[in-house]
């Protein structure tokens, strides 16, 4: 079996009655709907900090473009487009 750890958090009470209608909704415990929504928030948040830190690497690198490059690599990618 999973192992668990229980958190608390503060919410103020129209969050609260939402949450608890959204358990009802799906017949659910509010647990059950606070747990998947902390895994979707951490997931989703792990995904943005990992991107921010790859760019981070790109730019210590000089991986970089000047906005006139990226205008041109739009421009050209545009007119391909529109010749198709």
């Amino acid at each position: 079996m999973t192992k668990t750890a229980v958190i608390t958090a503060r919410i103020d009470t129209d969050l609260s009655d939402r949450l608890d209608a959204l358990a009802r909704d799906y017949d659910r415990a509010r647990g059950w709907i606070v747990a998947r929504a902390v895994e979707r928030y951490v997931a989703e948040e792990s995904q943005l900090l990992a991107m921010v830190r790859e760019g981070e690497a790109d730019i210590e690198a000089g991986r970089t473009f000047t906005q006139e490059e990226v205008e041109t690599m739009f421009a050209v990618k545009r007119d391909q487009r529109d010749a198709a």
